[in-house]
């Protein structure tokens, strides 16, 4: 076991004890802050930013957040939604809380949930490459074109309408 290791014990501010769970309900387990018990909302920034993983009760890198979750910087948490005061999409690839998607991926606005990072766009919205969005309509020039494989419609933007 090393210092950074999330095994073992850490400092419990409440019992003042080396525990190997904290006792406080809304504390998490931190191996970058001398192996303390710190609050939800305060997981180590350096040398590594760490981010509060709430199923699991410890602090962990945003690779490591559980899964459908995403390292928000906002919240410092591992998150099922991206806060923040912007607009921030839910990004499967780093697992982060991004402004932008990353290439081959189309922001959504999911209402009341904040933003996705997909790589398709499921009908009525259509993905477009000129915005790099999910849409309800498509940009000057382009029309919408829906595919269906395996009972799933998908929908993107062309410059022109399929033939035959």
């Amino acid at each position: 076991m090393t210092a950074n290791s999330p095994e073992g014990t850490f400092g419990d501010n409440d019992t003042k004890i080396c525990e190997e769970t904290c006792t406080i309900a809304t504390e998490v387990r931190d191996f970058q802050n001398n192996r303390r018990c710190v609050a939800d909302w305060n997981c180590s920034r350096t040398p590594i930013a760490l981010f509060a993983d709430l199923v699991n009760k410890i602090c962990v890198t945003a690779p490591n957040c559980p899964a459908d979750t995403f390292a928000d910087n906002f919240t410092t948490k591992c998150e099922t939604t991206c806060q923040g005061t912007t607009l921030l999409y839910a990004d499967p690839v780093s697992k982060f809380c991004v402004a932008t998607c990353p290439k081959d991926y189309y922001a959504v606005n999911l209402t009341g949930l904040g933003g996705v990072c997909r790589r398709t766009c499921l009908v009525p919205l259509w993905a477009d490459n000129l915005t790099i969005t999910c849409t309800a309509r498509c940009s000057a020039e382009t029309y919408g074109v829906n595919t269906t494989v395996g009972g799933i419609t998908t929908g993107v933007c062309q410059t022109e309408c399929p033939s035959g």
